[in-house]
């Protein structure tokens, strides 16, 4: 079994200060989720945590596809309702 992980962000340093937030895992097609919800300030935190999130996967999915990124956001909120 090969395990693939996303490298850590460039230019951390022993006196930066980091957390990771999320992790998803796909394991034989079921989603695994982590949150380290008690490390990043309340709802409101989070809920544009989440956003910034929706958005990066909106530009890059647009781009690696060729779909257009309104039509890519418009996917993920219809799915999301």
């Amino acid at each position: 079994m090969k395990i693939t992980e996303l490298p850590a962000p460039e230019g951390l340093s022993e006196e930066t200060w980091a957390k990771e937030l999320i992790r998803v895992w796909v394991v034989d097609g079921e989603k695994h989720f982590q949150l380290a919800t008690n490390s990043w300030g309340d709802s409101k935190a989070w809920s544009l945590l989440l956003r910034d999130l929706v958005l990066q996967v909106a530009r890059s999915v647009s781009e690696v596809n060729g779909i257009e990124y309104k039509d890519v956001l418009k996917l993920i909120y219809e799915r999301a309702e």
